[in-house]
C-alpha cells in the first residue's frame, strides 16, 4: 500500500487530500487505503493489475423496487358539465374550502380526473378566477335590483378584537322580498355613526346606487346605529334638494318639454265648478299634515325600524334577572358537565352537552335551559350520582316555568329571520306570541312581567308609519272595521305613503285642465285600493314632488270618505 501511495500519489497537506500523479488524471482522494486502491482499480486498471490490486466493483445503487403498473379502470359517469362547474365554484364560495385545495394531490386524483374529462380547469387559480367572474355578475344583478326602493339592514359585531360590519338590503324581486348581502367588512376605526354612514355610502357606490333609494333602515336601536340612520337621512335630503334645485334651474331656462304631456280633461268630464272648489279644499285638508312637515322642517326621508329579533332579546332581558341564583346554579352545572369524568355518561346516553349562554347571542339562554328540560331524566339521574351536577326540585320547577313562558318568544326570534319576511308576518308572529303568553297558567313566575314587557316593547316597535303603511296594504290585518288597524293608523299610513311619493317620485310633466303645464308632478292611480280601506272612493291622486304650491290647481282627486 505504501508503494502505491509513494509511486502514484502525492499528499497535499494544505488541502488534506491525495492527488493522483498519473498523467491526465485529476483525481483527488481524501481517504487512504481502500479509497486509493479503488481509484486505481476503477480509473487505471493496467497499473492496478501490475500492483496486484483486485478489481473493485462499484456498488450498485439501492433503488426502489419497480412500482407495479397503475391499475386504471374505465368507468362511465353521467355528469352535467354546468352543474359540475357550479359545484366547483360553490366549494370555496359557500363551503369556505380554500382555493389551494384544488392544487392538492387528493383533489387532482379525484375531482381533477372528472374535470379533465369534462375539459374544465379545476386548479386553484382557475377556480378563483371563475368565482370572481360569477361574483361580478351577481353584483351587477344586485345593482339592478337596487335601482328602485330598498330597505337597509345593518349591524356590527366584535370578536377577538375584530370589528365586523354587515350590510344587507331587502329588495322586491319577482314579486317576492329577498335579502341581498351587500358587504361584510372589517372595520379598524371606531364604529361611530359618521364612520358607518361613510362605509354604507361606499358600498352603495360599488353597487351603483345611492342614499336616494333607501326607504327604511332596520337596526338594533343602538346609539351609533341611530346616529348612522340620522346621517343617512341628512345625506338623502341633501341629495334630493340638490336634484330638485337642479331641475328647477333647468325649468327656469325654458328646457321643459312642451309635448307628450298627460291630458286630464277626460278624467274631469263630469266634474262641475262646485265639485272643483270642494275638491280643492279636500286636497288641502288631506295633505295638511304633509305640508306642515315641510313647513316645520322636520321631515324625515328614511324610516327607522327596530329589529324584531333584538326587540325579543330585550324583552327577555327585561324579565329575566341575569344574577338570579337559580340561573347561576344552572350555568355552574352546565360548565361542570364539560369535565372529563362526565364525558362517558354523555357519550353512552348520546346526550349533547348543554351550551353555556352568551349575553350577546340571541336565544342562547333559552337553549341552555332547554337542554336540561329535554333531557330531564338523564340530568336528574346524573345529579343523584354526582352532587356537583344535582339540581333541586325548586330549580327544576324554575326550568319548566322558564320553558313554558319563553318558548313563544324563542319561536318568534326564529321566524323573523326568514328571507322573504314582510312586516305583516312580523305583526302576525307577535300577535300569536301574545296569545300564547296569555294562556300561560297564572302560577308561572314569568307570565305577568313577560306579558307586560312584550306589550310595551311591541307597541314601541310597531308605532312607526312605515309599519302602518305596510299593514295598510296587508289584507290579513287591514279591512273595513278592522280591529287591528284603526282609522287613525290608516290616515297616518296614507300620509306617510304620500310623503314618500312627494320626496321620491318619478319626474313627469302633466297637462292641467286649464291648459297650463306643471313640471315634476306624478300621476298615481291607487285603483280604489286605499279608499276601500277607508270605506270611501278614490279615482285619481295627483301629487307634487317636494313643492306643494299649485296643488289646488290639480283636478281629479276624490276625497277619502
Amino acid at each position: 500500500m505504501s508503494d502505491l501511495r509513494e509511486q502514484y500519489f502525492v499528499f497535499n497537506e494544505h488541502e488534506q487530500v491525495f492527488k493522483c500523479k498519473v498523467d491526465g488524471c485529476t483525481g483527488r482522494i481524501k481517504d487512504s487505503t481502500s479509497s486509493l486502491r479503488r481509484h486505481m482499480a476503477q480509473l487505471h486498471p493496467d497499473i492496478a493489475a501490475r500492483m496486484g490490486i483486485t478489481a473493485y466493483k462499484r456498488k450498485s445503487l439501492q433503488t426502489e423496487p419497480p412500482r407495479p403498473a397503475k391499475r386504471l379502470k374505465a368507468i362511465t359517469v353521467y355528469v352535467d358539465p354546468i352543474e359540475f362547474h357550479c359545484s366547483l365554484m360553490q366549494m370555496p364560495a359557500a363551503k369556505s374550502i380554500p382555493f389551494n385545495f384544488f392544487n392538492s394531490k387528493p383533489c387532482r386524483s379525484t375531482i381533477g380526473v372528472l374535470a379533465k374529462a369534462l375539459n374544465i380547469p379545476a386548479y386553484g387559480e382557475a377556480v378563483a378566477s371563475d368565482v370572481t367572474k360569477i361574483a361580478n355578475i351577481i353584483r351587477q344583478m344586485i345593482s339592478a335590483e337596487l335601482q328602485g326602493f330598498f330597505c337597509l339592514e345593518f349591524d356590527g359585531a366584535q370578536r377577538h378584537n375584530r370589528k365586523i360590519f354587515g350590510i344587507n338590503a331587502r329588495v322586491l324581486a319577482n314579486g317576492k322580498f329577498k335579502t341581498r348581502t351587500l358587504s361584510m367588512m372589517e372595520i379598524s376605526t371606531r364604529q361611530t355613526g359618521e364612520n358607518l354612514k361613510t362605509r354604507i355610502e361606499e358600498v352603495l357606490a360599488i353597487h351603483k346606487t345611492d342614499v336616494k333609494h333607501i326607504y327604511s333602515c332596520t337596526t338594533d336601536n343602538g346609539k351609533n346605529m341611530l346616529k348612522c340612520v340620522s346621517e343617512l337621512d341628512k345625506s338623502q335630503q341633501l341629495a334630493l334638494d340638490a336634484e330638485f334645485n337642479a331641475q328647477s334651474d333647468e325649468n327656469a331656462t325654458g328646457s321643459v318639454p312642451e309635448e307628450d304631456g298627460i291630458d286630464l280633461e277626460n278624467e274631469l268630464e263630469d266634474t262641475t265648478e262646485g265639485d272643483v272648489a270642494k275638491l280643492d279644499d279636500e286636497v288641502d285638508e288631506m295633505l295638511e299634515a304633509v305640508e306642515n312637515i315641510f313647513l316645520d322642517g322636520n321631515e324625515s326621508c328614511i324610516a327607522t325600524l327596530k329589529c324584531t329579533a333584538h326587540t325579543v332579546n330585550l324583552v327577555v332581558k327585561d324579565v329575566v334577572n341575569v344574577d338570579d341564583e337559580v340561573l347561576k346554579k344552572i350555568r355552574k352545572v352546565t360548565k361542570a358537565c364539560r369535565k372529563t369524568e362526565y364525558g362517558p355518561f354523555f357519550d353512552l346516553g348520546k346526550i349533547p352537552l348543554p351550551k353555556v349562554d352568551v349575553e350577546t347571542r340571541w336565544g342562547s339562554l333559552f337553549k341552555m335551559i332547554e337542554s336540561f328540560h329535554h333531557n330531564a331524566l338523564f340530568f336528574k339521574d346524573l345529579g343523584q350520582k354526582f352532587p356537583e351536577l344535582n339540581l333541586t326540585d325548586e330549580e327544576w320547577v324554575y326550568i319548566e316555568e322558564f320553558i313554558a313562558a319563553f318558548e313563544p318568544l324563542h319561536v318568534v326570534s326564529k321566524n323573523v329571520q326568514a328571507d322573504d319576511l314582510v312586516l305583516g308576518d312580523v305583526y302576525k308572529f307577535l300577535k300569536i306570541c301574545q296569545l300564547k303568553i296569555k294562556k300561560i297558567p297564572a302560577g308561572n313566575r314569568f307570565s305577568e312581567s313577560l306579558e307586560s314587557a312584550l306589550h310595551t316593547r311591541a307597541k314601541k316597535m310597531l308605532d312607526n308609519d312605515a309599519v302602518r303603511a305596510a299593514l295598510l296594504f296587508d289584507q290579513r290585518w287591514c279591512f273595513v272595521d278592522s280591529p287591528y288597524v284603526s282609522t287613525e293608523d290608516k290616515l297616518a299610513a296614507i300620509v306617510s305613503i304620500i310623503f314618500s311619493i312627494l320626496i321620491n317620485t318619478m319626474h313627469l310633466d302633466l297637462n292641467l285642465s286649464d291648459g297650463s303645464r306643471v313640471h315634476q308632478k306624478v300621476f298615481f292611480n291607487l285603483n280604489g285600493f286605499i279608499t276601500t280601506k277607508l270605506s270611501g272612493r278614490c279615482k285619481t291622486l295627483l301629487v307634487v314632488k317636494r313643492g306643494l304650491i299649485g296643488l289646488r290647481d290639480i283636478r281629479g282627486f276624490q276625497r277619502f270618505k
